[in-house]
């Protein structure tokens, strides 16, 4: 077992409604997984690699929780909370993405280690596409000002939040992309549960 970033707190975002899935992601126990639900896996792997753990949104009997500071404000306001309340670098995983593994969060908090200094958000990028994983990535305490003022314009897109020149990025293939895949809807899960079927 590798080392804990005691620095970091992981963050295991909880607080969205589901509504394109139809009931609780972080419920959901795929075949290849041990009985153990989305939420807490999500939460036990953060386990491994930070120094605590905060599950954001929604009660859990195994993990530290809280409530958003601010309801139906998704992520953002999930981030917000943590960031407010903690005043530390927080590593922030969305509960729907079953593939999530150890190794891809431990590249992620070596590469924070090699941020430049003015760094508030350590992320994945796509290299085919550019697009950011902004659900699996570190977020630096002084991106709570950014967050504070998209909260008080309603502005909802957590990819918006951190300008770019503040952004640190990891690249990955499409060949890497597995532990990126998060389940938002019916065809979503069907699709896990055969990934999950030649995995085990």
């Amino acid at each position: 077992m590798g080392m804990k970033n005691s620095d970091v707190v992981g963050i295991v975002l909880a607080g969205g409604r589901s509504s394109r899935m139809g009931f609780d992601k972080g419920r959901i126990v795929l075949d290849n997984q041990g009985g153990t639900d989305l939420l807490t896996r999500t939460a036990r792997l953060l386990d491994l690699v930070t120094g605590r753990v905060v599950v954001v949104g929604c009660g859990h009997d195994e993990f530290e929780s809280w409530l958003d500071d601010v309801a139906d404000s998704g992520p953002v306001s999930g981030l917000a909370t943590a960031l407010r309340r903690l005043g530390a670098p927080c590593l922030a995983l969305a509960c729907d993405m079953p593939f999530m593994d150890e190794a891809t969060l431990r590249t992620l908090l070596d590469a924070r280690q090699q941020r430049p200094p003015a760094t508030l958000l350590t992320t994945y990028a796509s290299r085919e596409t550019g697009r950011m994983e902004t659900l699996a990535s570190v977020y630096e305490p002084d991106a709570l000002e950014y967050f504070e003022r998209s909260l008080d314009k309603g502005l909802l897109k957590l990819s918006l939040i951190v300008p770019e020149k503040f952004c640190h990025t990891v690249r990955y293939s499409s060949e890497e992309a597995l532990p990126f895949f998060a389940m938002n809807s019916p065809s979503d899960l069907a699709a896990a549960r055969i990934i999950a079927s030649f995995r085990t």
